[in-house]
């Protein structure tokens, strides 16, 4: 099996901990453990945060340096602000398979793959065959692990 990109779902990389999830510390300490990350982007009167259904973490767009990290825009206010950054790899969706600006193909559970495609929450979709796929989006990707 060809290696994959592994890429730990809001930092999680062995089971969900909602409580940690988007928190800058376990997305650092996710990163030292040598995954990528997808993180959740809010953007408010300018300010960046970290977190899923709201913004909670107020963070430094220096935060979002690292190569590793796949920034998913959640409001479009996020979108206008780190579109003009081309070394960040950012996206945003609701459902289905969009194009990140690295040129991934972001896709939902179920969704065809193709060998520029991360299968994202392949945990969702049992009968999802992702060997097709360059990547892994997963709360249990240390599973995905070689």
């Amino acid at each position: 099996m060809e290696k994959k990109l592994l890429i730990a779902h809001r930092g999680n990389y062995c089971g969900r901990l909602k409580n940690h999830e988007n928190h800058p510390d376990y997305v650092m300490r996710t990163l030292d453990l040598g995954f990528d990350v997808e993180i959740d982007i809010w953007a408010i009167e300018g300010q960046l945060f970290l977190g899923h259904d709201k913004p909670q973490y107020p963070i430094e767009k220096s935060f979002l340096s690292d190569p590793r990290l796949w920034i998913h825009c959640k409001n479009l206010q996020a979108m206008e602000i780190l579109s003009n950054d081309s070394s960040l790899n950012i996206f945003a969706h609701k459902k289905g398979i969009v194009i990140t600006t690295a040129g991934y193909l972001w896709s939902a559970p179920g969704e065809p793959l193709t060998k520029k495609s991360i299968a994202v929450m392949p945990e969702l979709a049992p009968d999802w065959d992702i060997k097709d796929a360059c990547g892994v989006c997963s709360d249990y990707v240390m599973k995905y692990k070689q």
